[in-house]
């Protein structure tokens, strides 16, 4: 038991488990950009992008709760040469298990570097230093807490000619306990995990996104595997209006834990509130639910840049 407690917080610190990927990655990845790849670190259409997210999966006996804030910015746009950029941010999560009635928390600070290769391509690398904290009390057995820390490191590739954008890309992420009350055991004091991503943007018609991603991550013989995307329709077509548009996606996971995962969000002048939700294919596997909320905005009088078409 000693042992599976520290290994389920190193899971929920690297994503070691097919649950604990899901909740450290979310349901749609663009809920959670700096944890998918810390490369993606200010990739984004206006001056600052926010994301923010809850979510929480049952049978009750199992319930665990987690929630994310991320917020990103591009630096130097106007100093670096042109597509060049450095990108600053930083996120915390939380996760309860009422399992083990603990709680496990995480901040991240993330920096990256985006280079311009010729007119339509550009390398990104980046990378993320994470400070966890834990505190798990499984009655009669043991009480744990302490310290970990973390690095997550990871590189993109994207190349974009007229309407279509594709990107592929890899991060490894890494966990290692420096402080345990009591003592942990040597062989799981540390855990690796790697993630491999690849998706396509479109706009086949004016007013209409369509993107689609394929995510895998890997942590010894755990492993998850996700295929899906979504589509955006812009509302208010041509008008000078604020931009409103409606998004609908769905991921699947083909991995131990079968799921399917729809997703629906609105949007208006750059904020996005949204909602996905698990449907197992088994009735006993947990139910999942997660609420979420995107803000991208400008300090421009010009806004945020529209036509933009996003890694996730």
């Amino acid at each position: 038991m000693k042992k599976y407690l520290y290994t389920l917080f190193l899971s929920a610190a690297a994503s070691s488990t097919a649950h604990a990927q899901l909740l450290n990655f979310g349901l749609m990845p663009a809920v959670r950009p700096l944890a998918v790849n810390p490369a993606a670190t200010g990739q984004i259409a206006g001056d600052v992008r926010i994301a923010a997210s809850a979510s929480t999966w049952r049978p009750a006996e199992l319930r665990m709760v987690t929630s994310a804030i991320s917020c990103d910015m591009p630096l130097l746009r106007n100093v670096l040469p042109k597509g060049n950029q450095l990108g600053l941010g930083i996120v915390h999560e939380e996760t309860y298990d009422k399992y083990v009635n603990g709680r496990s928390y995480s901040t991240g600070l993330s920096l990256a570097y985006s280079r311009a290769i010729g007119r339509h391509q550009h390398i990104a690398a980046g990378m993320q230093g994470v400070f966890h904290s834990y505190d798990m009390d499984a009655p009669s057995v043991i009480v744990a807490q302490g310290n970990a820390i973390g690095y997550h490191a990871g590189v993109l590739y994207d190349v974009q000619t007229g309407a279509v954008r594709f990107h592929i890309g890899y991060a490894t992420q890494w966990s290692r306990i420096i402080r345990a009350e009591p003592a942990v055991d040597e062989e799981v004091t540390s855990t690796l995990c790697h993630t491999l991503t690849a998706g396509i943007t479109a706009v086949p018609v004016r007013g209409l996104m369509l993107h689609v991603m394929g995510m895998y991550n890997r942590r010894e013989i755990a492993e998850n595997f996700r295929l899906g995307g979504y589509g955006r329709l812009l509302l208010n077509g041509r008008t000078r209006q604020r931009e409103k548009a409606l998004y609908v996606g769905c991921y699947k996971g083909v991995s131990a834990w079968q799921y399917v995962a729809p997703y629906v969000g609105f949007e208006i002048a750059g904020l996005r509130p949204g909602i996905s939700w698990v449907l197992p294919r088994e009735n006993n596997n947990p139910r999942w639910l997660e609420a979420s909320l995107i803000y991208n905005f400008s300090f421009r009088k010009h806004g945020v840049k529209r036509g933009y078409m996003p890694l996730y």
